[in-house]
């Protein structure tokens, strides 16, 4: 019996020494008693070594009870600090979606942040997930906002703005900017979608700019953005234009170009 309380009293006492090297050895050697301790005192310090060992000993139940919400808390503390396997760690738990909702969108995130600290299992994730993926197009997108299915367009969109796309951020934007339906994401700020798209080049982004300037009163910024979607060919940017003009709105009254830019709109024939 005397045994037995040494032994409970040794694992409730203050633990003050050890490295992080000691704490890791103790981990390998299944002494996690010890180990557990010593990743306490690191991790406190904001040390991400630590903090995913401790991610990882509540993951797989080392000495403590599983708890995958702990496991993720520590995890993300230490990818924080470019901790790269616990990058790792966090895309393989919402890709299996075995103690979570399964989400490769956010699997991929962390598998990308995981290659960048120099994690080369996330490398090979994500070469099966490219062999994998189904090649959408921009059309596709659209063909599905045109159905008014727009989470099924949204997906299309997303997956393309992360490959750069700047003319689906312009989608995303006008999505949301402008329906709604059930499931619509409440995180998305069109205002910022349709601005780098629009310096990028977008002329239906160009034109919604124009827009937004015009209802806050700034006139010469809607007549610049006006412009550059007018030069682009857009129809509705054309006859906006040949407006600000005739009434002086944001630039001096121009009868001569407000009639240039209305022959140019009625001369379009591209639809609406």
């Amino acid at each position: 019996m005397k045994d037995f309380f040494s032994m409970i009293s040794l694992l409730f006492r203050p633990f003050f020494g050890g490295t992080l090297e000691e704490g890791i050895k103790a981990y390998d050697e299944f002494d996690y008693i010890k180990a557990f301790k010593i990743f306490q005192k690191f991790a406190s310090q904001n040390n991400s070594t630590a903090q995913y060992y401790l991610g990882k000993m509540y993951e797989k139940a080392d000495f403590v009870d599983k708890d995958i919400s702990q496991a993720i808390c520590y995890f993300q503390e230490a990818s924080k600090n470019n901790h790269a396997d616990a990058a790792f760690a966090l895309g393989m738990i919402y890709h299996r979606g075995k103690d979570v909702p399964k989400d490769d969108d956010l699997a991929k995130d962390y598998f990308d942040l995981a290659i960048v600290n120099g994690n080369i299992e996330a490398k090979k994730i994500m070469k099966l997930f490219e062999e994998s993926e189904v090649i959408y197009s921009l059309r596709d997108g659209i063909e599905l906002f045109k159905k008014e299915e727009f989470l099924k367009a949204l997906d299309i969109f997303k997956a393309l703005a992360k490959k750069n796309d700047t003319d689906a951020l312009f989608y995303i934007g006008y999505i949301c900017e402008y329906f709604d339906f059930e499931g619509k994401p409440d995180n998305i700020e069109p205002f910022e979608l349709f601005l780098i798209s629009a310096n990028n080049g977008n002329r239906n982004a160009q034109y919604e700019m124009g827009l937004q300037a015009y209802y806050k009163d700034k006139y010469e910024e809607a007549v610049s953005w006006y412009e550059k979607a007018a030069k682009q060919g857009l129809k509705d940017a054309q006859k906006n234009l040949s407006t600000m003009y005739e009434l002086g709105y944001g630039v001096k009254k121009n009868l001569e170009m407000a009639k240039f830019w209305m022959k140019e709109f009625l001369n379009n024939k591209e639809e609406v």
